[in-house]
């Protein structure tokens, strides 16, 4: 009996003495599971360029041909002055292997909305600019849009305002004309007065071509008529319900 009671005290006392020892060691070990990216800065040039390394990586390896393709639109974006740094820069991101979570992170953490909403544009730019969008060009912008920290309405928004062809006022009809409009600002038909100016002045914040100081001339002029999309969109819409 007393042998019992001495295995089963001893038993108790392992158990114990094990959990200290759990404890401890839970508690001096380094967090992997969680990164303080707030810690981690990009700026708007460097966030850009990772995300252009990244999709020219995306599948495999970065081709000359795509080198030589992302290398005017940098002129036309960053200006004479900052295009040569930038390709620089670009040259070796694209030698490192680019962790897509861990940069669009940064990036999430790094940037207002501003920033990231037009670098989402940008990007979306020069995936068009041979005239198509490829259901994988469309899809990794989907899943920048989302990793980054904006919504798949911003994405809408500014495929809506590139006014492709088949997107833009071109040859539409009137009813169909204030349906676009109604999508480019990513409300409803049925949205009240009150939502419908609220959504444009969201819109206002995120676009608006004076947060783009800091690029080329030509990128603030292509930006501007884009933004004329929102502009034009939200007259359209006062006109038909008589806002004033």
């Amino acid at each position: 009996m007393l042998s019992l009671l001495f295995i089963l005290c001893l038993f108790a006392l392992f158990r114990l003495w094990m959990e200290v020892i759990f404890k401890y060691f839970n508690k001096n070990q380094p967090n992997y599971s969680r990164t303080d990216w707030s810690n981690i800065r990009y700026d708007f040039q460097t966030s850009l360029l990772s995300l252009i390394a990244y999709m020219m990586k995306a599948d495999g390896h970065p081709r000359k041909v795509e080198l030589e393709f992302v290398r005017p639109h940098l002129y036309r974006i960053l200006g004479d002055t900052q295009a040569p740094r930038a390709l620089l820069q670009l040259r070796e991101l694209l030698k490192n292997n680019i962790n897509f979570y861990e940069v669009t992170q940064v990036i999430n953490h790094s940037l207002d909305e501003t920033s990231k909403c037009n670098i989402l544009s940008i990007l979306y730019g020069i995936a068009m600019a041979d005239g198509t969008m490829t259901a994988e060009e469309w899809q990794m912008l989907v899943r920048i849009t989302e990793y980054i920290g904006l919504s798949r309405r911003d994405l809408e928004t500014i495929r809506m305002m590139y006014g492709n062809n088949s997107y833009g006022y071109n040859g539409q009809s009137y009813q169909s004309n204030i349906n676009t409009s109604y999508e480019i600002l990513g409300i409803s038909p049925s949205a009240t007065n009150e939502e419908v100016k609220r959504a444009y002045r969201t819109l206002v914040k995120k676009f608006h071509p004076d947060m783009l100081a800091n690029l080329s001339k030509e990128a603030q002029e292509d930006a501007q008529k884009r933004f004329v999309k929102i502009q034009e969109a939200y007259e359209k819409i006062c006109e038909a319900r008589g806002i004033k």
